[in-house]
């Protein structure tokens, strides 16, 4: 739902407001995704990805995301893949 929001939202100069919800579960529902797009795929390797990119990524002012079990892993995924596209949303709203 989230990659389709552009396609959902509407902008227009109306004066009249309007109150717009939109529930999504993306984060309750965790998921190991194809890297670095974080989408889904019917097999997933990311074993080339990660080795050239693990000594870094979870590191931030020597604090150390841990993500030594596989749902650490799949939450971060799910995560990374749900900012990424409210980002892309962010972006399609500012340019409206």
């Amino acid at each position: 739902m989230l990659v389709k929001l552009p396609e959902l939202t509407t902008v227009n100069e109306s004066e009249k407001g309007n109150f717009i919800m939109l529930m999504n579960d993306i984060t309750h529902e965790v998921s190991l995704l194809q890297e670095p797009e974080y989408v889904p795929a019917d097999y997933v390797d990311n074993t080339e990805y990660d080795a050239e990119h693990n000594q870094t990524r979870f590191v931030s002012d020597d604090v150390e995301l841990k993500t030594t079990e596989p749902f650490q892993m799949k939450a971060y995924h799910t995560n990374v893949a749900a900012l990424m596209q409210l980002g892309n949303w962010f972006d399609y709203l500012m340019k409206k």
